[in-house]
């Protein structure tokens, strides 16, 4: 009873025990474990029989069977757990897939917030261009009318309308210091006419080269002269037309 030649083993963690039979005599039962050691030490040899799934096989039979299980149990296994892997790794792929379109959306909205923050700052700019221009276009049609009110300004009358006023003040002192009167107790009246003309004249013609100037008709830079010389006429015509007016006063008093 010899067991060279194969290298079959029986080793088997359940309880299972298995009948033997040789030239017709029952043994047993036994176990796997059991019958793997009396096969190790020559007590059975793989011509003998067992008693599995309701019929005799030979041990080497058995063993072959066996074998072929454990190695259809190894490939399932195998197979599982590379079906686990493989479905690990689409689920790994899927949500790998997933995170990228999800990493896209949101590139797509960053950068379409972008682009609407860059139309938003384009339009600003824009409104902010042409409001500039239109202020420019303004000015330069302000300018230019400006320069065609402005060309050729009339010359002011400065110096003649303070000169008027100051000559009418003048010929007042000169009457009153060299007592220009007639022996006949008689006022020279055509002084004081001419003064009153003066001072009447340098109020009116500075009050039209004021308003002259205003309009930007008339040059602007003997405004100052034009409004001293318009003040002193002015003050020159209403005292004159006071002292006249008490004048006749005490003429009518008199008859």
């Amino acid at each position: 009873m010899s067991n060279h030649g194969s290298n079959a083993s029986f080793k088997d963690s359940s309880s299972t025990t298995y009948l033997i039979r040789w030239r017709g005599l029952q043994y047993g039962p036994f176990t796997a474990s059991t019958i793997e050691q009396k096969l190790s030490t020559n007590q059975l040899s793989f011509l003998h029989e067992i008693s599995y799934n309701g019929r005799w096989m030979t041990l080497r039979d058995f063993a072959a069977e066996r074998e072929a299980i454990e190695r259809a149990e190894l490939q399932a296994r195998k197979a599982q757990e590379q079906h686990a892997r493989d479905e690990a790794a689409r689920k790994a792929a899927e949500r790998e897939e997933q995170n990228r379109r999800i990493r896209e959306k949101e590139e797509r909205q960053a950068s379409n917030q972008a682009n609407q923050h860059r139309r938003e700052a384009l339009a600003e700019e824009r409104r902010r261009n042409d409001l500039q221009l239109s202020h420019f276009q303004n000015q330069q049609s302000f300018d230019h009318s400006k320069q065609g009110n402005s060309e050729p300004l009339e010359p002011h009358q400065g110096w003649n309308i303070l000169g008027w006023a100051l000559g009418s003040w003048g010929i007042i002192i000169l009457i009153i210091l060299a007592g220009i009167i007639e022996p006949s107790g008689k006022r020279a009246w055509l002084p004081e006419i001419f003064s009153f003309g003066l001072a009447l004249r340098a109020w009116v013609e500075g009050n039209s080269d004021l308003e002259k100037m205003d309009a930007r008709i008339m040059d602007n830079s003997g405004r100052t002269m034009t409004l001293w010389g318009r003040g002193i006429g002015a003050v020159s015509t209403v005292l004159d037309v006071i002292g006249y007016g008490i004048e006749l006063l005490l003429f009518l008093a008199r008859k």
